[in-house]
């Protein structure tokens, strides 16, 4: 038994993964200030995670999230999100991904970072098991003035 989990491990491990989210449409809860600079370009899926490029900003409220739609259904296994680079880092606390297979209104959590985050970070948040899913979400749970400060949104699958 341990040699067919091992290699089955070791398989999953190997198994080259990819960015589904890059260039895919997001949503969001809200747009702080209703800027519409922030959604030029799918701003959270545009694969620029360079100093100085920008970053996406809810406004303040009490669950604030961003949702991608995957290109159909994919098996997902961790997600990565490039926090705020200038400040305010602590701002990404108590996310929850959650995942859905057909409506963006039918969520399972199946990670969850407790943070608070710092600034500049890379944060990878490890699904509870690989799950097939076409609309993912970040969200944030505990709190009460919360705002999602982000400059990109890496959905990785196999």
């Amino acid at each position: 038994m341990h040699n067919i989990l091992h290699s089955t491990m070791e398989l999953l491990c190997n198994k080259w993964t990819f960015n589904a989210a890059l260039h895919r449409p997001a949503t969001y809860s809200s747009v702080y200030n209703d800027d519409p600079h922030l959604l030029r370009n799918n701003f959270v899926t545009d694969g620029n995670v360079f100093p100085g490029q920008g970053t996406f900003s809810t406004h303040y409220e009490q669950q604030p999230w961003v949702m991608i739609t995957l290109d159909g259904l994919q098996m997902i296994t961790f997600v990565r999100v490039f926090n705020r680079r200038d400040s305010f880092g602590e701002r990404f606390h108590d996310v929850a991904v959650e995942v859905s297979q057909q409506e963006p209104s039918n969520f399972v959590q199946r990670g969850y970072f407790i943070g608070p985050g710092v600034t500049d970070q890379v944060i990878e948040i490890l699904l509870d098991y690989a799950t097939l899913a076409l609309y993912v979400r970040i969200r944030i749970t505990q709190g009460t003035n919360n705002i999602i400060n982000i400059v990109e949104f890496q959905i990785f699958a196999f």
